[in-house]
Formats: C-alpha cells, structure tokens, sequence
C-alpha cells in the first residue's frame, strides 16, 4: 500500500458516509443514500489487495501480521459501541425487542448478522429502523472479505506467477458474483444480494483487480479533467437512478474504480475537489461515523415511535 495517504481515498470515504447518514436521517429525502455502502466495498477491495500485493513484494505477508492489522483497526471502537449500544438498548428497548437486539448483538460479535437481519427481516420497512445494530450487517460481509480474501490470495501467489493469470482468476470470479446478482434481479429477489457476501464479491473484486494494474496517469490535463468529471458524475448519478437489471451501485462502482485507478493530478480542477479538507476529515473518521450513527439515530426513533 502505498505510504502516502490518496485525498481522493478519504474522499470517497466521506461521500460514502454522508450519504448513508442522510439516507438513514430521512430515506425519504435521499432514497438510494444506502448505496454510499457499496463505495465502501469497491474502496476495501482495492486497498486489502494493494496492502496484500505490497506484503508480498517485501517478503513479509503473514496471516497473523494481516488478520492483527484488522484487529486492531476494527475491535476497538466496535466493542465500544456494542457495549455502550447494549446499556442503553437494557434501558431503552421492552423486553421482546431487547432479546432480538442481544441476538443482533451476538451475530453481529461473530459477523454473520448480515444472515440474521436477512433472515429476521430486512433493510428498508419501518420496522428495520428500530433495530440499533441493523447497519453492522456490511461489517460483517466485509469481514468475511477479509477472512477469505488473504487465503485466495496466498493460493493464488502459490500457483500462478504471472499477472495477467491472477487477473483472470479475479475477474472470473467477480464475474461469477455478478451474474448471481443479475439472476436473483431477474427473479425479484433482491434481499438475498443485498445481504450476502457472495453477491458483494463482484465490489471486492472490482477493486482487487485494478489493485494488480499500475496507477493510470493521463497526461494531456483536458483528457485527465473529462475523465475525473465523468468518474464524479457516475457516482452521483447512480444515488439518483438505478438500472433495473442491473445491481444497484453498477455506475458508482464503475465511478469509483476508474478514480482509485487514476493517479490525482493537482492541476485538475475536478480532482482538487478531493482536496477539500473537511471532506477529508470526515473521511478519516468514516469508520467511526458509521458505527455510532445508526444506533444513535434507531434509539431516537424507537422512543419517539407512535404507540
């Protein structure tokens, strides 16, 4: 990985954020605001693999050193949620909605509640507002991404040395994951790809796959512009219209490749954007924004609830 922290990165982080808290505010307002998640998968697929691809070449990739990483940047601020979460849902939640939140709370320790809250229920009804742990289901699905992924990877750098084969391997098997999301589209059934790993692979994959691929850098500044302009709106785009066939973040994931891909270049006006210092900030404290806010707000919600 490189050493040097990408603005564009913390950027995309931010705009990933602020758009599942204001869907989460009022899904009314904002409807496809969830689709801020997605950013989030394509980001981590690219990042886990450069930090992975970067281990390999220094010679000193070990399960421990990567899974101790994720530990230490994940546990901390999640346990402090899940334990402060669990008092005030003792105070706050009656008896029959505290026992399913201690079962949310208990998946979710073994991230698998992206499982239970598909099997209980969903996303998107009234109901699911109440549920003060119901946003950890995509940091479950991102753990299993992490589980698996480094276990790929070592077999992947074990069999096959040259780069355009693992390319193939990962593009294969993202394409495997996108065509289970196209067929359960195409059969009205969309809660399933929503919350399970399989049907995400194809993000993770996404950016795995550009990971491998030097940084692209455009030298004439007018084509550079074009480019980062059409990247911009893609993402944008996508929070307002969706493909019907196709998985509901298709244009912003392409959006968000083709600016991990890109080298930033100051003299960009469209990439200065993602120079912006709050942006960045909020970027940098995404993590911790996505945990505290959803159980904040759900508790809001459920005092506040009609009898």
């Amino acid at each position: 990985m490189n050493k040097v922290r990408r603005a564009e990165i913390d950027s995309l982080r931010a705009i990933s954020i602020i758009s599942v808290i204001v869907f989460h505010l009022n899904k009314d307002f904002f409807p496809y605001g969830y689709l801020g998640v997605d950013l989030f998968f394509v980001i981590s697929g690219y990042l886990i693999t450069r930090s992975i691809i970067n281990d390999y070449k220094n010679n000193n990739f070990s399960f421990y050193n990567f899974y101790l990483r994720r530990i230490r940047r994940i546990f901390p601020v999640l346990l402090t949620v899940l334990l402060v979460t669990f008092f005030l849902g003792f105070i706050i939640l009656l008896t029959p909605d505290f026992k399913r939140f201690t079962e949310s709370l208990i998946t979710s320790l073994g991230f698998i509640s992206n499982f239970y809250f598909w099997i209980t229920g969903g996303y998107f009804s009234s109901n699911d507002e109440l549920k003060p742990l119901l946003h950890l289901w995509s940091l479950s699905v991102e753990e299993q991404f992490y589980l698996f992924f480094p276990l790929l990877m070592y077999l992947i750098f074990k069999f096959f040395k040259k780069i355009n084969s693992i390319l193939i391997i990962i593009f294969i098997i993202s394409l495997i994951s996108f065509a289970i999301n196209i067929y359960f589209i195409s059969k009205g059934h969309r809660e399933p790809i929503f919350f399970l790993f399989p049907a995400r692979v194809w993000q993770f994959g996404a950016g795995a796959f550009f990971a491998f691929l030097p940084n692209l850098n455009i030298k004439n500044i007018w084509l550079d512009s074009c480019y980062v302009c059409i990247a911009i709106l893609l993402i944008f785009y996508n929070f307002f219209i969706k493909i019907s066939y196709l998985p509901d973040a298709t244009l912003m994931s392409i959006g968000a490749i083709m600016i991990l891909y890109k080298n930033n270049k100051k003299k960009n006006y469209f990439s200065n954007i993602f120079n912006f210092k709050p942006l960045i900030f909020i970027g940098l404290i995404s993590y911790s924004l996505y945990l505290w806010h959803w159980p904040i707000i759900s508790f809001i919600k459920y005092i506040n609830v009609d009898p």
